[in-house]
């Protein structure tokens, strides 16, 4: 079944190729995809499913206000669709809290490196990921380049926690981030039209300021 268009979208359509044919060489990458509500975010995450072509074993998890303080709710529910169980507790009893952490940290990602085939790991909107799941999350982004797989996050700018943890991975060419803004008059009506060609909007692109990682 042939893909709806996707209006003004190129730039991040074009990250998530790349992305995935790294990926498929075995470059792992992540990207986040940066945007208001309502421009399009979750479209590009089901896109990217959509276009995985059965290569990669793909798997997602979602964010959600009421989970917002879940300990590793988002990134588990990714991860327990490849599979994953996070290490229980050792017979000696309850680990201290640091060990326990970096036990669940190292589990994950000794699990990703076993598996037998390209991974997409899909996170959508990570702005109400919980302090853990970001943690988890930029531990595996430092040490997936040399792994088949493919991360990619969608997020608006506010909560602020999920942008300042992408933030220093894109500083350290950790990863990418592609910025959504309003669409223009045409690319709007284009939408609205199921994919046709619009007529042609008076006036150019709304004027939106760049995105910025706050300081």
């Amino acid at each position: 079944m042939p893909q709806s268009q996707i209006w003004e979208r190129e730039g991040a359509l074009q990250a998530i190729d790349g992305l995935v044919s790294e990926a498929l060489s075995g470059r792992g990458r992540s990207l986040f995809i940066v945007g208001e509500a309502g421009l399009g975010k979750t479209t590009m995450v089901e896109r990217a499913r959509a276009g995985s072509g059965g290569r990669f074993k793909v798997s997602i998890g979602r964010g959600d206000a009421a989970e917002s303080s879940l300990p590793f709710g988002i990134i588990d529910q990714a991860l327990r669709g490849l599979g994953f169980r996070s290490p229980g507790q050792t017979r000696a009893g309850r680990r201290p809290a640091m060990q326990a952490r970096a036990a669940r940290l190292y589990a994950a990602l000794q699990f990703l490196e076993a598996l037998p085939s390209p991974t997409l790991l899909l996170l959508d909107d990570l702005h109400w990921a919980d302090d853990d799941s970001l943690a988890l999350l930029a531990f595996l982004c430092r040490r997936i380049s040399n792994l088949p797989i493919a991360l990619i996050g969608t997020l608006r700018p506010w909560p602020q926690s999920a942008l300042d943890t992408v933030g220093p991975l894109t500083d350290d060419g950790e990863a990418t981030v592609e910025q959504l803004l309003p669409l223009s008059d045409a690319g709007a009506a284009g939408s609205q039209a199921g994919g046709r060609k619009p007529p042609l909007a008076r006036g150019g692109r709304d004027q939106c300021p760049a995105w910025r990682r706050p300081s």
